[in-house]
């Protein structure tokens, strides 16, 4: 390792001199400088301060806009346009709930089978892939059945034995529904459990292929759909489930196709 020289005596000249330089300068510019620390900091301080009043404006008018807000409802369209709406409370005996039960059990229950099968495309071979292989199935299953699993066994039996003999409608579309005896009643030793209960009248349109006579039949059936329901926000709702909506009991007809010998007979009168 290389040791460091000793400085010569012409370096040390060198920087005796530069250090004499240093200290006349400041002490020739004392005033300057001084005046200069000073007016730095009051700009620093006049910064700081005009940050600080434009920062708690900003949050006054964030604050007011806040509170004008805090009670709306705010969401865009399909277009991006900010919409802003008012809050306002549904109960149960509310049109739009009514219209919410009516579509849950109808949307999700009620399918032909071109709709169960994606299309023809996906294979029941056993009761459960109907609830298992349909989105709309598992969602109504997953979201407004999880206390009550077995309320619509008998029904998925019923459509699943309907589709191995060839009586279950390829295309079924809800034209037109309405809720009837609708009840609710809050239960007794707490009033946030509500217990629902009512009867749907549908009337749908079916269409169905008849194998034996090769040819498609269209209809207009009605049926009725009995339901109870209990609503408990505490235990039941999530996301996918605002209300606390749990079905206790749905009465679901099974809907076949005609037999050949009607559709032969009513073509017949034709």
């Amino acid at each position: 390792m290389r040791k460091n020289r000793p400085k010569t005596s012409e370096q040390n000249a060198v920087l005796t001199s530069n250090n004499k330089r240093i200290n006349s300068f400041f002490k020739s510019n004392i005033y300057l400088l001084a005046f200069s620390m000073v007016a730095l900091n009051l700009l620093t301080y006049c910064s700081n301060s005009d940050f600080h009043d434009e920062s708690i404006k900003i949050l006054e008018n964030h604050g007011d806009l806040l509170k004008r807000n805090l009670g709306k409802v705010h969401f865009l369209t399909a277009s991006g346009q900010h919409i802003v709406g008012q809050k306002r409370a549904i109960g149960y005996n509310d049109p739009r709930f009514k219209r919410y039960i009516v579509n849950a059990i109808l949307e999700n229950q009620i399918q032909g089978l071109g709709a169960l099968s994606k299309g023809f495309k996906v294979k029941i071979l056993k009761d459960t892939d109907i609830s298992n292989k349909n989105e709309k199935w598992k969602f109504f299953d997953d979201v407004f059945l999880s206390a009550f699993p077995s309320v619509n066994k008998l029904y998925r039996e019923g459509v699943f034995r309907a589709i191995i003999e060839g009586r279950y409608p390829e295309y079924i579309l809800v034209e037109e529904a309405k809720l009837d005896g609708y009840q609710d009643m809050p239960q007794e030793d707490n009033p946030e459990i509500r217990h629902l209960k009512g009867n749907i009248r549908a009337k749908l349109y079916v269409k169905s292929y008849i194998k034996e006579l090769k040819v498609w039949d269209t209809r207009e059936i009605d049926i009725s759909v009995i339901f109870k329901a209990t609503i408990n926000v505490a235990e039941y709702a999530d996301v996918g489930n605002p209300f606390g909506l749990e079905f206790t009991e749905i009465q679901i007809p099974t809907i076949l196709k005609p037999t050949a010998t009607e559709v032969a007979r009513l073509r017949g009168k034709r």
